[in-house]
């Protein structure tokens, strides 16, 4: 018995060895094969390039190793809160639950330039020092035939809306395959990149995904990392989206990352990657959203990567370079405003309800400060609150609805000129790269604002003016308005006086202006411009003598000339992108959103242009000049 024990334990372990044999290199070589596959297909990074320290238009954290933060005295390991050590390292992070969170130094919610500084400082600003992308090669047991190869980056900062320490995003190329080794034998079939709450996927072969050979080129948004496929302003309108605006507008810094494979299993205390088992927080555990995120290892997407890539949507809403884009900008703003006021809020609660107090109070006084009791609507020359020519214009536009209506309609295809202007100018060669090496506030979108839309919207505005001067000086002559088809011809003759009188004052605005020193008599010449449009068709003024007449009209009452006019400017441009903002809501096509807002902003301009007749007629019987002519 002896002997046939000794025979079995013998034999025992010749099989062992065998095994040992046939498993050790298969296993070594499938390690191999992922590693291999991992650094095949690591993204390209394409950061946003900042024109200088702390600007908070580029991006300036790159995907980096953890290491500069692990071990480092600066960092404070807390425990519920309460700081447990300095500088905690891998093997401290070591299977931490919840309630451990890594503070860094600054704070989050007045973050100023201290995170930018400290990146810098740790060589994981932009471009990092050691850029990395952390490669988790997976597959998921309800999904057999697919092998997925994510991509996680972490940042230092999150300089968006959520304003947080420490941020891990993603990116993930899908196979159809069973192992590495068969993987690097097979092109992908799909990418995803993590936006958010969610994220985007792309056919390997979609045109939308560009590629540097293997390597899909990745955009992350500056300061919120989310990931896109393009340079673009990108829209973020729900909750499974996000709420704010991504930017990932050029000119970019390539970052090529490095692929560091992470193990599936617990690799033990003593690795340098140890802190995968971590399941506590990167950043100080502030309140939602400012709160340090959990790392790769809590998600979701970490253990279904196929169900997150399958609930991933197909596409991202840009914010077009051409065409009326402002409920869109009116939207980021609003998002961005309100995320600072919150943000604000819990950092300084009282100095800023005091401060929303203070406005709320200004805005009651403002309304306070004028009256608004009915004015008789004829004759044009009285004097007149701001208040009542508000009112006034509501009762003309509720009386001559057509008349009134049909003013603003010019608009719309002033706007639609404007965005084939702005489209011609942003494409012609030499035109749109000059502008965009000039910095952020030139991109093709600003250039295209500038020199079309901006100045399409004022013809718009000062056509409006004209034909609701035209309305109510015929009518305020025999008792009726005209009807359109009565008005529109008599704009004819009253269209030429107008272009060259508002034409020459516009030129003249435009030197002074770029001159810098001219600013000031710019700034005058602005609100004496007010009028001029309707001392034109009012009085069958032109030239220098309408110029005079207008100048002499706001003469006494500059303030007051100037006060109304930005209130009436503003109706369109505030309440439109308003009132069509829950279309945008809707997951409506940017585009037919921004053509609503047009619309909105076509009814809305004639009441700003009676008001500016109004307040013409107000000036009139201020300073006893004689009647408008009949």
């Amino acid at each position: 018995m002896p002997g046939l024990r000794r025979l079995v334990v013998v034999m025992l372990g010749v099989v062992a060895i065998l095994m040992g044999i046939a498993v050790g290199p298969a296993a070594g070589a499938t390690s191999d094969a992922a590693t291999e596959l991992a650094q095949k297909y690591v993204p390209v990074v394409m950061l946003k390039k900042q024109q200088g320290a702390c600007d908070e238009s580029g991006e300036a954290y790159g995907p980096s190793n953890v290491d500069p933060i692990l071990g480092n005295p600066d960092f404070t390991f807390l425990r519920d809160g309460q700081a447990v050590m300095q500088g905690p390292t891998a093997a401290d992070l070591y299977e931490r639950p919840e309630g451990w969170a890594i503070d860094y130094p600054g704070n989050p919610l007045a973050s100023g330039c201290t995170y930018d500084e400290l990146a810098r400082s740790l060589g994981m600003g932009v471009p990092p020092k050691d850029p990395v992308a952390y490669a988790h090669v997976t597959t998921q047991a309800d999904a057999p035939g697919y092998l997925v190869v994510q991509y996680w980056f972490y940042y230092l900062f999150n300089d968006y809306n959520n304003l947080h320490e420490g941020d891990w995003e993603m990116a993930q190329v899908v196979f159809r395959a069973d192992s590495p080794e068969q993987a690097l034998q097979r092109e992908p079939v799909e990418v995803g990149y993590s936006q958010h709450n969610l994220g985007e996927k792309a056919a390997w072969d979609d045109p939308k995904l560009q590629k540097q050979g293997n390597h899909p080129v990745l955009y992350p948004a500056a300061g919120s990392h989310a990931g896109f496929y393009s340079q673009a302003l990108w829209l973020e309108r729900s909750p499974s989206e996000g709420i704010g605006c991504d930017d990932t507008r050029g000119p970019s810094v390539e970052v090529r990352p490095t692929a560091v494979l992470l193990p599936n299993g617990n690799p033990g205390k003593a690795s340098p990657l140890a802190w995968i088992t971590y399941e506590g927080q990167w950043g100080a555990p502030l309140r939602a959203p400012y709160d340090g995120p959990p790392g790769p290892n809590t998600t979701d997407r970490w253990t279904n990567p196929i169900t997150w890539q399958r609930d991933a949507r197909d596409s991202s809403s840009a914010i077009p370079d051409v065409g009326s884009d402002l409920v869109t900008s009116v939207f980021c703003g609003i998002v961005a405003g309100a995320s600072q006021v919150l943000t604000n809020l819990g950092e300084n609660p009282v100095i800023t309800l005091l401060l929303l107090a203070v406005a709320v109070l200004v805005l009651i006084a403002l309304i306070r400060s004028t009256r608004w009791n009915r004015v008789p609507l004829d004759p044009i020359v009285r004097d007149r609150r701001a208040g009542q020519m508000i009112r006034g214009a509501l009762g003309i536009m509720r009386r001559s609805p057509l008349t009134t209506l049909g003013a603003g309609i010019v608009f719309i295809p002033v706007a639609a000129l404007a965005s084939v202007a702005q489209w011609l100018i942003s494409n012609t060669p030499g035109i749109g790269p000059l502008f965009q090496t000039m910095g952020e506030e030139t991109t093709l979108l600003w250039v295209g604002a500038v020199t079309a839309a901006v100045p399409g919207g004022l013809i718009g505005y000062v056509l409006a003016i004209m034909l609701v001067s035209i309305s109510m000086r015929d009518r305020n002559r025999d008792g009726r308005s005209p009807r359109l088809r009565e008005m529109y011809p008599q704009s004819k003759e009253m269209l030429p006086a107008v272009a060259r009188s508002v034409g020459l004052r516009a030129l003249q605005i435009a030197l002074l202006g770029a001159s810098i020193i001219g600013i000031p008599w710019a700034i005058k010449l602005i609100v004496e411009t007010q009028l001029l449009t309707q001392v034109c068709v009012m009085e069958r003024r032109e030239g220098r003598d309408s110029r005079r007449q207008a100048r002499d009209l706001t003469r006494g009452g500059w303030w007051r000339v100037a006060v109304v006019s930005l209130l009436a400017g503003a109706l369109p441009l505030l309440v439109a992108p308003l009132l069509a903002m829950p279309f945008l809501l809707l997951q409506l096509p940017v585009w037919s959103v921004n053509l609503i807002g047009a619309v909105f902003a076509a009814a809305i301009t004639p009441l700003a242009a009676v008001v500016m007749v109004l307040l013409y007629g107000d000036r009139v019987a201020e300073g006893d000049a004689p009647a408008p002519a009949g």
